[in-house]
């Protein structure tokens, strides 16, 4: 099992513009807009930069995990990556920044994010 989501403040056309495919589905909800990769792929692995890009200056938050201990976590606002945490394979392989909102340290963590703030 994994799930691969995306939250971002932005219209369902400007989304669909910069994640749709076959694989992602996208829903409005409550001001916003949440992706979900329905494959599990066309998400995962992007580097930090190119979320940058993709987020526009608008609020994004991004995350992954999956049963293997695979874990990524993304909260960009104002153009600034606020929290990056990644991990493979139960090892930690980013750490950076502070997050007011959040509190992800660990796989479980943004399975729990995702449960709570994304489902």
């Amino acid at each position: 099992m994994y799930a691969c989501k995306v939250k971002i403040n932005t219209t369902r056309d400007s989304a669909w513009e910069r994640f749709g495919s076959d694989n992602v589905q996208v829903e409005e909800r409550e001001g916003c807009v949440l992706l979900e990769d329905a494959s599990g792929t066309e998400l995962f692995g992007w580097e930090t930069s190119e979320w940058l890009v993709l987020s526009r200056g608008e609020e994004l938050v991004y995350a992954y995990y999956d049963e293997n201990l695979n874990a990524e976590f993304l909260h960009i606002r104002g153009g600034v990556c606020l929290r990056e945490y990644r991990e493979y394979d139960g090892q930690v392989d980013t750490d950076q920044g502070e997050d007011p909102d959040t509190s992800v340290s660990s796989w479980s963590d943004v399975a729990d994010y995702i449960d709570e703030h994304m489902a």
